[in-house]
């Protein structure tokens, strides 16, 4: 959400094309109503979605699990994600995910609670660093933006939230050992919603390879994120 109150992002722009799709597809006019009650608040976002009924869409990158799979409906994926390790400009190297213990000593993870980030460090404390401090806040932006302010602060964060951060000079830096490419995005909804066909429908009529799905992607992410997107294909 922009500091004057309007949406923006990957997901408010490809919901604008999928109102086009329903109009031109199947002549009906749907009126988007964005809400941002819970844009401060990841847990909570995913709750509230969970929790209702009808024409409700999850804007958000939601990585798509086989645990969600069994909660929300879920569109075809929109971009493969890449989950990175991410730290202050001043922490050291990281070689390898093995050299944790060593290099980052006394530094602490910051993390969303319930997403696939989490998971990520979870595993990484379980095999590579038992004594990992993990501290939670509500967003990504919150975390990005105390990592890049905090040089003892580091994180498993999604490749989106990186370039974002990177565009805005901010003081972060990834350390390509922890990259992990096994994740896709999509668009939640309530489970049993009607209108996940309709969704698939509109993924699948080649809006995903179309100039203007590019074109989203571009103005959002930047043509750095872009060319790394398109060295995954």
């Amino acid at each position: 959400m922009q500091k004057d109150g309007s949406f923006t992002g990957v997901c408010v722009d490809i919901m604008k094309q999928f109102e086009l799709f329903v109009k031109e597809k199947h002549n009906v006019t749907l009126k988007i109503d964005p809400v941002a009650n819970h844009y401060s608040n990841y847990p909570e976002f995913l709750k509230v979605v969970k929790e209702s009924r009808g024409g409700v869409f999850g804007l958000n990158t939601t990585t798509i699990t086989e645990k969600r799979k069994g909660i929300y409906e879920i569109s075809p994926p929109f971009i493969t994600n890449v989950s990175m390790l991410v730290s202050n400009a001043a922490a050291p190297a990281l070689g390898s995910l093995q050299e944790l213990p060593s290099k980052f000593e006394n530094m602490i993870a910051l993390t969303v609670r319930n997403s696939s980030n989490e998971s990520s460090l979870l595993a990484w404390k379980k095999k590579y660093y038992p004594a990992m401090k993990i501290e939670y806040v509500n967003t990504n932006s919150e975390v990005v933006q105390r990592v890049a302010s905090e040089p003892n602060k580091f994180t498993n964060i999604d490749f989106i939230y990186y370039f974002e951060a990177l565009r805005d000079g901010k003081s972060i830096v990834r350390h390509a050992a922890g990259d992990d490419t096994n994740e896709k995005f999509g668009i939640i909804m309530p489970k049993g919603s009607d209108w996940a066909p309709v969704m698939a429908e509109f993924f699948r009529s080649g809006f995903m390879e179309s100039a203007e799905c590019k074109k989203i992607l571009a103005t959002h992410l930047g043509q750095s994120a872009m060319k790394f997107f398109e060295s995954l294909k």
